[in-house]
């Protein structure tokens, strides 16, 4: 509802900070997140993200994620997770290539 309003007020600063007189193309893919101002304690936080985390369907869904980090700490999550887990997918590569029978020499 307001989110529109709210990424045009973005626009309309940027565009006074900068003197355009258009707002620049990549400010269009500005989002606005909302968050919900009920306060709840670090500890039910967790127990209620640990909750849900532990429901099949989001295990693999950065939806949870949101719950707790921002996009940049994801990101970052992300990274390091699919840095951490190259090595493993690289050995398990290895191992197989080498399980496999060699062809029969030709000759």
């Amino acid at each position: 509802m307001f989110a529109t309003a709210f990424r045009q007020i973005v626009q309309y600063a940027v565009m006074v900070r900068d003197g355009l007189s258009e707002p620049p193309a990549e400010s269009y893919q500005l989002s606005v997140n909302f968050l919900d101002p009920e306060f709840r304690s670090v500890a039910a936080n967790a127990d209620a993200v640990a909750k849900l985390a532990s429901l099949p369907v989001l295990q693999d869904s950065t939806v949870i994620l949101e719950e707790v980090f921002d996009s940049d700490q994801i990101e970052r999550i992300r990274a390091e997770v699919s840095r951490n887990a190259a090595p493993g997918v690289l050995a398990q590569l290895m191992q197989r290539a080498q399980e496999r029978p060699s062809p029969p020499d030709e000759g």
